[in-house]
């Protein structure tokens, strides 16, 4: 004699063969609304349910308003560097004498 894994012994090959998994199509043909011992009863419809969106509420004001301004401050840097800036000075490097290296005139 055999144990299953709840400890209930086996004591013929047609208990083992039907203790095996299932096909797909068998899975799919049961009727998945029946209670399952395995996995317990379905929970009930209460028609008096409201939700967790009744108590929700925004939490994070500040977070969110802290975030637009820095994402504003962003903006404000980005149009001054493309107002003010020189994107060569971070693709070519600069030699002792504050040149381009590889840009412009070579000698």
């Amino acid at each position: 004699m055999e144990n299953n894994a709840d400890g209930i012994e086996i004591n013929n090959i047609e208990q083992r063969a039907s203790n095996n998994h299932d096909s797909v199509d068998e899975i799919d043909s049961k009727n998945l609304d029946e209670a399952d011992p395995t996995h317990g009863t379905p929970l009930k419809y209460d028609p008096n349910f409201k939700g967790p969106i009744k108590n929700r509420s925004c939490t994070d004001i500040i977070c969110c308003l802290l975030f637009l301004i820095f994402i504003g401050g962003l903006v404000v840097v980005a149009i001054f560097a493309f107002k003010y800036g020189d994107p060569k000075l971070l693709l070519y490097p600069v030699n002792s004498n504050n040149e381009l290296c590889g840009y412009g005139k070579q000698m």
